[in-house]
């Protein structure tokens, strides 16, 4: 029976790192950090439209092409043409976690796909409603918009 207590702490050091692979920590842009972001959550005046419109994302300036990662493990839930947000991604994440990147230029994986977190996922791209090439990227938790901010921080 002392074994069982053993276990159950063998089994908690070993489920660590998973439950922290369940928040989108990674950074969408390998080696980018939070100092990285141009445009950031909230009100603002949209470059196209020249009116104010609350921006539920995070902006990277990045050339085309730039490789663009998943945040965490996850299933592709959308990948494809998006309207206004040109060609972009969404995948669900564990804890009720969802990531969007959007205005990509090359998308590399399918609906229904399942990702280890960070691994690439798309290349930035200008597609869609936008000003210029850059990666915007969101986080939703249990369907609400948060500021990214906060988990690309974390790492």
């Amino acid at each position: 029976m002392k074994s069982i207590p053993i276990m159950i702490i063998a089994i908690a050091l070993i489920s660590g790192p998973l439950v922290a692979q369940q928040k989108p920590t990674v950074s969408p842009i390998r080696g980018a950090s939070a100092h990285d972001i141009t445009k950031d959550f909230g009100p603002r005046l949209h470059p196209v439209l020249k009116a104010i419109r609350t921006h539920r994302g995070v902006d990277f300036d990045v050339p085309v092409g730039t490789a663009v990662c998943v945040t965490a493990d996850g299933i592709v839930l959308e990948a494809g043409n998006a309207g206004p947000y040109g060609l972009s991604i969404r995948i669900r994440h564990a804890g009720g976690y969802e990531t969007f990147y959007a205005h990509l230029s090359k998308i590399s994986v399918t609906k229904g796909q399942k990702l280890s977190g960070g691994a690439t996922i798309a290349q930035s791209g200008n597609s869609g409603l936008s000003s210029a090439p850059h990666l915007h990227y969101e986080v939703l938790k249990n369907g609400q918009h948060v500021d990214p901010k906060a988990f690309i921080a974390a790492r």
